[in-house]
């Protein structure tokens, strides 16, 4: 059953005889080229990459700053709008340290894919700014919180467990940020999560947002 939440959103001419079969946990680790578990993805330093949303080890080269020596200021930008199709298709993913349930299917997932950086791009502009996608914010933080439970769960699984409703509001604000709160950018917009990257897709891009929620797409042949 296609959930309605993607549905609704997938361009008209993609809906019909769109498939669409919950993906395993351990095909979206073999289908990854390494695990994220850097939340630091917007400094020039290759070494802060590393493992992080913008790694070319894991989504190829071509993300790096043209200047990394200039210390840059972020202007909110409509960059998600330019995207319209997917570049190469390498994809990371996020072990998750305790599992939660998923927003758009009622059971649990471990593991996250990360979509590749062309349909979150960040982008280089003159005077020292940069633009990017919210969901490089939004994956940062479900990083962030995995990051804090994995510590607790060394230390006490209990408290790693208790922290578990603050790691399944970040997946649910990748996935909709649909809630009471929703996560905000600086200027107080709500912030663009995949599904909502789904209206203005290709069909390939629809297939990458798709897996980034946790479902294979196809269509008939």
């Amino acid at each position: 059953m296609v959930p309605t939440e993607i549905l609704t959103r997938v361009p008209p001419p993609l809906r019909a005889g769109l498939v669409l079969e919950r993906a395993e946990a351990d095909q979206i680790r073999e289908k990854s080229a390494g695990a994220i578990t850097r939340p630091i993805w917007a400094a020039g330093d290759p070494e802060l990459r590393r493992a992080g949303l913008f790694d070319p080890d894991i989504f190829g080269p071509g993300w790096d700053d043209p200047a990394p020596g200039i210390d840059r200021e972020r202007v909110e930008g409509t960059v998600d709008t330019f995207v319209r199709d997917v570049g190469r298709e390498r994809y990371g993913h996020i072990e998750l340290p305790v599992p939660v349930t998923h927003p758009l299917a009622g059971d649990q997932i471990d593991v996250l894919a990360v979509i590749p950086p062309s349909l979150r791009p960040l982008i280089y502009h003159h005077n020292a700014r940069y633009s990017a996608s919210d969901l490089n914010d939004l994956y940062q933080r479900v990083i962030e919180v995995a990051a804090k439970l994995r510590r607790f769960k060394t230390l006490d699984p209990e408290l790693a467990a208790r922290g578990a409703p603050d790691l399944g509001r970040a997946v649910e604000r990748l996935f909709l940020n649909a809630s009471d709160e929703p996560a905000r950018t600086p200027t107080g917009r709500p912030m663009t999560a995949l599904v909502h990257h789904l209206q203005i897709a290709g069909r390939g891009a629809v297939r990458a947002l798709c897996w980034g929620l946790g479902y294979v797409a196809s269509w008939p042949a």
